[in-house]
């Protein structure tokens, strides 16, 4: 350590040597606290015993050991984490992505937003935990004002359903067509895609972790009252956006992501509240959404859970989602093992006319293109490069080819779980718990759609299936698990215990 001029000296440099072996600067300080207590806890017993101050102090130091040292245990302690198996995973779900939509014939820049995505992704892995942490009553701001508007445009737009007037979609498409000067048509241009359906549909798995901003206690983690404040909060929350989306005229097109919403939120809540008597709020919560969303808006959700359950009594015309489900079932019934199912031209006329289903007169007329098909790719849903990829696979490259792409998403959301299960800090737990129930349901309702069970409108696969928006929803809530991991040993949140231990977290 050099040579000391007093004790207080000697404290200083001592202190100074470990830190510098600890790699995250901001922890530095916080990190050597405990071990400032207990060199001066020494020092007290060696004066104690007649030591003179400056003796007392140099040889609690000295029995410290050697600076370098400590200060690497410290650092094994309180360093930042990389989990490289699950960016890894996440990063070649996105090469599967771009590279399919390369077979498929489109160019590398139409596969722009995945790059986007990736740059969200470390974005967040980067700043996201550490942010929430900091922001929490802001972001709390926003769930309630994001929970207000939402409600506020289900509920107007159930209001003027309900008295034959065009709805907000329709008002907005119109002002967006009659707005004159670049700031009115940017302005509308905004709202109109503010609240188009792909944004609406996807935007709602950011409900996810606004519920954990809002079930995590303001105040001191032993106050049972601020806790079940919490969860009756998020009830509150999730139970207003599904009754506005109940009211509104898309609620058969939402169906999938308010059910993903409902039960990532009661996994989440009953997460938050384990062993503890209010952990029947979630449930009661829950199951109130559930049956607001099928007894108000009953019609169109039941065609809904039709088309999910028994897809043959939705499949009218081959232009239905029924059909598309008995189709896909159909062609899974026919695939091989190995290479391409195997059809006759006639078959692929007989699959794309509805001839093979459909018998005696039809009530809808062919398009004289669908007489000219005559590969596998022309029969298949129109929307099948998004909706239906893992049937696609299976059915042009067979089981073999299906299973081992099912064995890596069963493998994604494993490792989701495995990371979040790490995860010992109270509000990185909960923040990483919730994404990854949000990203695993997408992804189960994705398969069980692919195996001809539609429920509402499809949900994209998480880091595959293309759309700018849903990748950088999915990128930002796979980020918050990365970051809530990477941040474990580093930050703590205020006024908080730690999720297993109990102990008190420790402030940065």
């Amino acid at each position: 350590m050099g040579f000391c001029v007093n004790e207080e000296d000697c404290v200083k440099e001592f202190m100074s040597a470990v830190q510098e072996q600890i790699s995250y600067k901001p922890i530095r300080k916080t990190a050597c606290k405990e071990l400032e207590n207990h060199l001066e806890d020494k020092a007290e017993e060696y004066i104690k015993s007649g030591m003179s101050n400056e003796l007392a102090v140099l040889q609690a130091v000295k029995e410290m050991g050697d600076p370098v040292t400590v200060g690497v245990k410290l650092n094994e302690s309180y360093s930042l984490q990389k989990e490289y198996k699950l960016l890894g995973l996440i990063l070649l779900s996105v090469f599967g992505g771009i590279l399919s939509n390369f077979v498929y014939g489109y160019d590398v820049f139409y596969s722009s937003y995945f790059y986007l995505g990736v740059a969200v992704l470390l974005v967040v892995t980067v700043y996201g935990y550490r942010f929430c942490v900091i922001h929490r009553k802001l972001l709390t701001a926003v769930a309630i004002l994001y929970g207000f508007v939402w409600s506020g445009y289900g509920i107007i737009s159930g209001i003027l359903r309900m008295k034959g007037l065009p709805g907000i979609s329709e008002i907005l498409w119109r002002w967006n067509a009659d707005s004159e000067g670049i700031f009115s048509e940017l302005f509308s241009e905004l709202m109109l895609r503010l609240f188009s359906m792909t944004v609406q549909f996807n935007g709602m798995f950011f409900m996810i972790p606004f519920c954990v901003i809002l079930i995590f206690p303001r105040a001191d983690a032993g106050d049972k009252k601020k806790q079940t404040a919490g969860l009756i909060l998020s009830g509150v929350f999730v139970f207003a956006v599904t009754v506005s989306t109940a009211l509104g005229p898309t609620a058969h097109y939402l169906l999938s992501a308010v059910s993903i919403v409902i039960v990532s939120y009661l996994a989440l809540s009953i997460a938050a509240a384990w062993k503890k008597k209010n952990i029947l709020i979630p449930i009661l919560f829950s199951l109130a959404c559930f049956l607001f969303l099928f007894t108000y808006n009953g019609a169109g959700l039941h065609k809904s859970i039709e088309l999910f359950a028994t897809p043959e009594k939705q499949a009218v015309s081959i232009w239905e989602d029924g059909y598309n489900g008995v189709l896909i079932k159909e062609l899974l019934g026919r695939s091989r093992p190995v290479g391409s199912v195997s059809l006759t031209e006639e078959e692929i006329r007989n699959y794309a006319t509805g001839d093979w289903y459909f018998t005696g007169e039809k009530d809808f007329k062919m398009p004289s293109y669908i007489e000219e098909k005559t590969q596998i790719e022309d029969i298949l849903p129109q929307h099948y490069l998004n909706n239906y990829r893992i049937a696609y696979v299976i059915i042009r490259y067979g089981w073999v080819a299906g299973c081992l792409f099912l064995a890596g998403l069963a493998g994604l959301i494993a490792l989701l779980f495995y990371t979040t299960f790490q995860i010992k800090n109270r509000l990185g737990f909960l923040l990483a718990f919730g994404s990854s129930m949000a990203l695993s349901m997408q992804i189960l309702i994705y398969i069980l759609g692919n195996f001809g069970h539609q429920l509402g409108n499809f949900p994209n696969l998480p880091f595959i299936s293309e759309g700018i928006v849903s990748i950088i929803v999915n990128m930002t809530l796979a980020g918050i698990i990365l970051s809530a991991y990477r941040y474990d040993r580093v930050i703590g949140e205020q006024s908080a215990t730690t999720w297993k231990t109990g102990r008190k977290a420790q402030k940065v």
